[in-house]
């Protein structure tokens, strides 16, 4: 074993996709990990057997995969909107009546005016949910158009407008704007069609 430490790393990838089992929850998979270790240094230390343990390790690996991605789904919010919409709980497809707050006032630019909401509800097909997350919508307008320009940072808004998740590319060389936008608690983004 020339390269021990793509082994550990693909016992870990391997955790990770292993984790959509039904059925496992992270206790599971920090018991099975912390017996794996101990059996694993037992193995290592006191009997000699390096072969079985270095097998115990990438079990361990395997199952610190699982934890790991246990643990951080367990700090996103069950009414995420991205997760909502990645579960195919809300279709983001159609426009939606989106509630909530404004975070700051409207910024006006020169092709018109943006909001940045944070998000409470979405109603689809007569059904609200609770929806947390930020919202960032564009209202474009010609000159002399009249904007929305009567909001302040707080107050309740409601917006009938298509969202969508902003696009990642995954191209090393350029920008990022899903990363830019969730810095900024954005998770969303669509635009106003009308006052």
């Amino acid at each position: 074993m020339k390269l021990p430490a793509l082994w550990l790393a693909l016992a870990f990838a391997s955790g990770i996709v292993a984790e959509e089992i039904p059925g496992t929850h992270w206790q599971i998979w920090a018991a099975a990990a912390s017996a794996l270790i101990a059996t694993g240094l037992l193995l290592a230390l006191a009997w000699k057997r390096k072969s079985a343990a270095w097998i115990f390790a990438l079990a361990a690996w395997f199952a610190l995969g699982g934890l790991a991605m246990q643990m951080q789904q367990r700090n996103v919010a069950a009414d995420d909107v991205a997760r909502l919409i990645g579960a195919g709980k809300i279709d983001a497809r159609v426009p939606l009546h989106w509630r909530g707050t404004l975070r700051e006032d409207p910024e006006r630019l020169p092709w018109g005016v943006r909001y940045t909401i944070s998000l409470a509800q979405v109603e689809a097909l007569g059904h609200t949910s609770p929806a947390q997350g930020g919202l960032r919508l564009t209202y474009y307008h010609e000159r002399g158009d009249a904007a929305l320009s009567n909001f302040r940072a707080g107050d309740r808004v409601e917006a009938l407008c298509q969202a969508r998740i902003p696009r990642n590319y995954a191209d090393p060389g350029v920008f990022d704007e899903r990363a830019f936008l969730k810095r900024q608690n954005i998770d969303l983004i669509g635009t106003l069609r009308s006052s």
